[in-house]
């Protein structure tokens, strides 16, 4: 990757999720090579160190000492760019230049190549794969995970303080690496938590981990989701977290554009910032850790999960429902629907959630929920919400008022709303209610 004998200054950059192990691997890149340098720096936790008073200028005196074993002091960032370039252009140097997040700061130590000797090398680790499309790296190399033996070693080291798990362990370190799904940051974090547990409580352990992540785990992903550009982006970010993973990108592109979010650019944004994958299919993907970390910032907004704006998990829908009231954030929806329903909540058949002030009938799957077919015909009450794809379904339901809300966005036009009260259709286009699922 780095072609350490050719004598061009050649720039790479290492980039993924957040505990990926990017610092791993530039920490053993430098430890391997530095020797072979005129002079070597490693300038660590650089996103968080330039948030400092003078951080920048910190930084740079600290690259000019290590890489020339003297003290200077700088009076600004511009101070420090004439020193980089007046001290390196002509010495053999490796630069590891350790998470970046805004290209500032990639000017501040790295503006051109010919700020360094021929034959220097620069390694840059960052969360953002744009952030090196501009600075046109040599070479980008994503991070990649554990495989599933390397994973449970490195979490054995952690829980049992030896590479391989103790034997009655064996199956429940299994399901916690499968989870984690090769990230090193939460083998580490969860090896050491269980840490001479008992096995009653490992098994508790797993049960809280479907609903509520490590708090330190949460912590170090919820950066990446804190630094994402304006509302906007973060909601179209807990969207796909909450309901939109393994489905088709161009499908989930028409919703999301209903929802008045920029698919096109911002799904694009979210893959950069290594949030989001899509895979050859076409299919949104994204880690289980990721997918957490997004839910639970929706858990966290209230311990009632009827005043959070996603609801994804079975049990706290049927606890909303059961208090036969609708939880909505838009009021004019809530004073239509008790106006037409005559304060009458609908029968709700099969399994139900609410997605930012709607109501769907389905059965769970691995994007959402679906109704299905049967549970369609078979609604016989004057008064109900459904859900479906299936267009001939919707038309072959007997109840006199319903509520139609369907997760293709062609399907709006074909619906027979005639059967539907007006004050309720109204109020569903108002709030794109028929283009969400």
């Amino acid at each position: 990757m780095l072609s350490v004998g050719a004598n061009e200054v050649r720039t790479v950059g290492i980039y993924g999720m957040p505990g990926i192990g990017k610092t791993a691997i530039a920490k053993a890149v430098f430890n391997q090579l530095c020797h072979k340098f005129e002079g070597s720096c490693f300038l660590l936790n650089i996103r968080k160190s330039s948030d400092q008073h003078n951080g920048l200028v910190q930084l740079q005196e600290q690259l000019l000492f290590d890489s020339l074993t003297g003290k200077i002091w700088l009076a600004d960032v511009d101070a420090g760019i004439n020193g980089i370039k007046s001290q390196f252009c002509r010495k053999r140097v490796l630069v590891i230049l350790d998470d970046f997040d805004q290209s500032e700061q990639i000017h501040a130590f790295v503006g051109e190549r010919g700020w360094f000797g021929p034959g220097s090398r620069i390694v840059i680790t960052t969360r953002d794969e744009h952030l090196l499309t501009q600075l046109e790296v040599v070479k980008k190399y994503p991070a990649k995970e554990l495989n599933h033996e390397e994973s449970l070693q490195l979490f054995s080291w952690h829980a049992f303080r030896e590479p391989h798990p103790v034997t009655e362990y064996v199956e429940l370190s299994k399901v916690l690496v499968d989870y984690v799904g090769g990230v090193p940051l939460a083998l580490e974090v969860l090896g050491s938590y269980l840490f001479r547990r008992s096995i009653p409580q490992w098994t508790s352990a797993i049960e809280k981990l479907k609903k509520i992540p490590h708090h330190q785990i949460q912590r170090q992903l919820k950066t990446s989701f804190d630094d994402l550009d304006g509302d906007k982006l973060k909601d179209m970010f807990l969207d796909i977290a909450c309901f939109f993973i393994g489905m088709d990108k161009d499908y989930v592109g028409k919703i999301l554009d209903g929802r008045g979010f920029y698919p096109e650019i911002d799904i694009n944004i979210l893959r950069e910032r290594s949030l989001l994958t899509v895979n050859s299919e076409n299919k949104l993907q994204m880690h289980n850790l990721l997918r957490d970390m997004g839910r639970e910032i929706i858990r966290q907004m209230d311990p009632n999960p009827g005043k959070r704006s996603r609801l994804w998990l079975h049990e706290d829908v049927m606890e909303v429902l059961g208090k036969c009231s609708v939880r909505t954030n838009c009021s004019s929806f809530r004073q239509q629907l008790t106006k037409s329903f005559h304060r009458s909540f609908p029968v709700i058949i099969n399994y139900c959630f609410l997605f930012n002030s709607c109501c769907f009938l389905g059965n769970r799957s691995s994007g959402g929920y679906h109704a299905r077919r049967s549970s369609v015909k078979r609604c016989i009450s004057k008064h109900y919400i459904i859900c479906s794809n299936d267009i001939s379904s919707i038309k072959r339901c007997s109840c006199k008022h319903n509520i139609i809300c369907t997760n293709d966005v062609f399907t709006v036009a074909t619906i027979q709303w005639r059967t539907t009260p007006r004050t309720l259709r109204t109020c569903f286009r108002g709030i794109d209610m028929a283009l969400l699922a």
